[in-house]
């Protein structure tokens, strides 16, 4: 079971909010389940270092299995090396 979300990413500057991505999606790139957890994995930006605002909705009501809560986790590498300016 996939719930199709939309979502929107803005990076927020000093005086105003642009937007970075904007996307619907349906897709996963990748989903695993066990237990009472279905994971999903939309998908991977990467980003420059900086604030950002990160916007995401169901596209449509999806009943879900009884027991199962939906929840977004937005991660990040530590590790991950700075985005040059031409990247």
């Amino acid at each position: 079971m996939i719930v199709p979300v939309h979502i929107e990413i803005k990076k927020i500057d000093s005086t105003e909010k642009s937007t970075v991505m904007a996307v619907s999606s349906v897709d996963t790139q990748s989903l695993t389940q066990g237990g009472r957890v279905i994971s999903r994995k939309i998908i991977s930006v990467k980003l420059k270092p900086g604030m950002y605002e990160v916007t995401v909705a169901t596209l449509r009501e999806t009943k879900l299995p009884e027991g199962i809560g939906t929840y977004l986790h937005i991660g990040f590498y530590p590790k991950a090396s700075v985005i040059k300016n031409n990247e």
